[in-house]
């Protein structure tokens, strides 16, 4: 498609490669190969920008956790309700969601939690649904999203899954490539300074325990989304085992991301996108949740997850389970995941790809 787009992605300059999957995803799916300016959530749309974005064919708004609390500054001082009322170009929201730390997380964090979503101030929830409104496209990753978004009272929202989850062309195949003999651990660096000692200890050693108890028994390989995941990765792992992601300048090109994933035993770990990409292949996995999307996909989807927040038992928890599918006492139930892959992408196809084709065509 010859024509050019404005984006507007929290995730751009953060360096995760896993977020950029996500833009990644969108333009091969939309067949877009120009983006002409991106936009980050915390800068000022000026009115430079906004005629820009004006110039340009469309504006497509996408993000991994778009509608989150920490954006809310954001959202009211640099692109509020009186910028949007002057873009004038169809406006795609495509595969966005929202991230809630629930209070419970408190003990094993150690910090004191963000307000629940419901107490988000009016201006936020007034742009929100002014800009689902506005929008001819307006889709949500998981269940907890949509829930969410409308029970605010937003009456323009689809549920069609992240768009990454089709990635993989023959997502709905039953099969899956021949996997190799190892397991990837998808590592994110939980070491902040509002953490507390005690909890930053805990999963350092989790960690290490994780590569050492199974790395007797297959190859072990902790795979970083980031450099502020690479840093954190504790100093008894070897750095031969440890491979880091690094974000890509060319969005189109994730062939070294979803070849390691696709072809793993397993999948474990932190990061949504190694889960996501994993089930795209049919590949198990087993994610450590500590907020509400990967849970809310994991649901979805009927996957297994393990809770890291309020459980004293999640180390245990998740080194059984790893036990079972390497032995194969535990399988994926890959007929009924494939079909819900299949569910999703009739929504996608209908909410998305033919309004976006109608618009464009």
């Amino acid at each position: 498609m010859n024509r050019k787009f404005s984006l507007l992605d929290p995730s751009l300059q953060k360096g995760n490669i896993g977020d950029d999957l996500i833009v990644g995803a969108i333009q091969k799916l939309l067949g877009i190969n120009d983006v002409e300016m991106g936009i980050h959530i915390s800068t000022k749309l000026t009115d430079r920008a906004i005629d820009i974005v004006n110039s340009t064919d469309g504006l497509i708004i996408c993000g991994t956790n778009l509608y989150e609390k920490r954006f809310e500054t954001g959202w009211g001082a640099n692109i509020g309700l009186e910028e949007f009322s002057k873009i004038k170009v169809p406006i795609a929201i495509i595969g966005v969601g929202l991230s809630i730390w629930k209070e419970s997380r408190r003990r094993f964090l150690g910090i004191v939690p963000v307000k629940p979503w419901n107490a988000l101030d009016e201006t936020g929830i007034a742009l929100i649904k002014c800009l689902h409104k506005k929008s001819f496209i307006a889709s949500v990753r998981d269940e907890f999203s949509f829930d969410t978004l409308i029970n605010l009272g937003v009456d323009n929202v689809h549920l069609t899954g992240c768009p990454s989850l089709f990635m993989n062309e023959q997502f709905y195949n039953i099969n899956r490539p021949a996997p190799d003999d190892y397991v990837c651990f998808s590592y994110k660096n939980m070491f902040h300074s509002s953490l507390s000692q005690q909890a930053q200890a805990r999963f350092a050693e989790f960690v290490a325990e994780f590569h050492a108890r199974f790395s007797c028994q297959t190859k072990v390989l902790i795979c970083c989304h980031s450099n502020d995941d690479l840093n954190a990765v504790p100093n008894r792992i070897p750095t031969s085992d440890v491979v880091l992601f690094s974000p890509l300048s060319d969005r189109l090109n994730y062939q070294p991301l979803l070849n390691l994933y696709s072809h793993a035993k397993l999948v474990v770990g932190v990061r949504l996108h190694a889960t996501i990409p994993s089930t795209s292949f049919n590949v198990p996995s087993i994610t450590l949740v500590h907020d509400s999307r990967s849970e809310s996909f994991c649901t979805m989807m009927g996957l297994p997850w393990v809770t890291i927040i309020d459980n004293d038992g999640y180390e245990n928890e998740t080194f059984e389970l790893v036990s079972e599918f390497l032995s194969g006492d535990r399988e994926l139930a890959i007929h009924s995941i494939v079909n819900k892959k299949k569910e999703l992408y009739g929504a996608f196809d209908q909410y998305v790809l033919k309004p976006f084709n109608a618009m464009y065509s």
